[in-house]
Protein backbone atom coordinates (compact mmCIF):
# COMPACT_ATOMS: atom_id res chain seq x y z
CA UNK A 1 0.00 0.00 0.00
CA UNK A 2 2.82 2.22 0.75
CA UNK A 3 5.20 4.29 -1.62
CA UNK A 4 8.96 4.40 -2.32
CA UNK A 5 8.61 7.65 0.08
CA UNK A 6 6.91 6.29 2.76
CA UNK A 7 3.23 7.69 1.82
CA UNK A 8 0.09 5.50 1.33
CA UNK A 9 -0.83 5.70 -2.12
CA UNK A 10 -4.56 5.28 -1.71
CA UNK A 11 -4.88 8.63 -0.12
CA UNK A 12 -3.70 11.30 -2.29
CA UNK A 13 -3.72 13.67 1.39
CA UNK A 14 -1.07 11.31 3.21
CA UNK A 15 1.65 13.74 3.04
CA UNK A 16 -0.01 16.68 4.48
CA UNK A 17 1.73 17.22 7.64
CA UNK A 18 -0.79 17.18 10.21
CA UNK A 19 -3.47 14.20 10.43
CA UNK A 20 -5.16 15.26 13.91
CA UNK A 21 -4.29 16.38 16.63
CA UNK A 22 -5.88 16.57 20.05
CA UNK A 23 -5.31 19.15 22.69
CA UNK A 24 -6.13 18.85 26.31
CA UNK A 25 -6.88 21.98 28.00
CA UNK A 26 -8.69 22.93 31.55
CA UNK A 27 -12.06 23.24 30.40
CA UNK A 28 -11.96 20.71 27.60
CA UNK A 29 -10.50 19.41 24.60
CA UNK A 30 -10.18 20.33 21.45
CA UNK A 31 -9.64 18.40 18.50
CA UNK A 32 -8.18 19.31 14.87
CA UNK A 33 -8.15 16.93 11.61
CA UNK A 34 -6.80 17.00 7.97
CA UNK A 35 -9.79 17.20 5.37
CA UNK A 36 -7.57 18.11 2.51
CA UNK A 37 -4.25 20.12 1.91
CA UNK A 38 -5.92 23.50 2.87
CA UNK A 39 -9.00 22.57 5.77
CA UNK A 40 -9.37 21.42 8.66
CA UNK A 41 -12.09 19.91 10.79
CA UNK A 42 -12.56 21.36 14.45
CA UNK A 43 -14.37 19.99 17.26
CA UNK A 44 -14.59 20.91 21.01
CA UNK A 45 -15.49 18.23 23.49
CA UNK A 46 -15.86 17.90 27.27
CA UNK A 47 -13.15 16.82 29.12
CA UNK A 48 -14.28 13.95 30.09
CA UNK A 49 -14.22 12.46 25.80
CA UNK A 50 -12.17 9.51 25.35
CA UNK A 51 -9.09 11.07 22.75
CA UNK A 52 -8.96 7.64 20.84
CA UNK A 53 -13.09 7.81 19.82
CA UNK A 54 -12.51 11.64 19.49
CA UNK A 55 -9.65 11.17 17.25
CA UNK A 56 -11.58 8.41 15.08
CA UNK A 57 -14.62 10.61 14.58
CA UNK A 58 -12.90 13.72 13.56
CA UNK A 59 -10.01 11.23 10.95
CA UNK A 60 -13.78 10.17 9.33
CA UNK A 61 -15.25 13.53 9.42
CA UNK A 62 -12.14 15.04 7.39
CA UNK A 63 -12.45 12.09 4.86
CA UNK A 64 -16.05 12.87 4.20
CA UNK A 65 -15.42 16.79 4.04
CA UNK A 66 -12.68 16.24 2.55
CA UNK A 67 -14.64 13.91 -0.42
CA UNK A 68 -17.38 16.58 -0.16
CA UNK A 69 -14.85 19.05 -1.29
CA UNK A 70 -13.38 17.34 -4.11
CA UNK A 71 -16.40 17.21 -5.91
CA UNK A 72 -16.43 21.55 -5.91
CA UNK A 73 -13.18 21.17 -8.28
Amino acid sequence: VGGKDGKDKADPYSGTNLKSLVIELDYGVVGVASAGPDFYVIALADATVQHGALTGRLRSLGSHVREALSQLD
